[in-house]
């Protein structure tokens, strides 16, 4: 099975550099583009993703053989200026 992870910020759409992405509590970082590319068996996986300046992602998918896309949005974290 071919994955392809797409990290993405919620509200600009923009991609999320280097957040890392937890598989099966393996961890993997994306690229300076937000992406991910993986060979895995198919399955089930959970999936984390944490950036620091972005709010948790998590969930459950599971795979058949094939080549899938997995665009992932994170939300903001809003800090108050002071």
């Amino acid at each position: 099975m071919r994955l392809t992870i797409r990290v993405i910020d919620a509200i600009s759409k923009d991609p999320v550099p280097y957040a890392e992405v937890y598989i099966n509590g393996r961890r993997y970082i994306t690229s300076p583009n937000g992406v991910l590319f993986l060979s895995l068996p198919a399955g089930a996986y959970s999936i984390r993703v944490r950036h620091p300046d972005y709010e948790g992602y998590n969930t459950f998918k599971v795979f058949e053989e094939g080549t899938y896309e997995l665009v992932i949005p994170l939300m903001p974290k809003f800090r108050i200026l002071r």
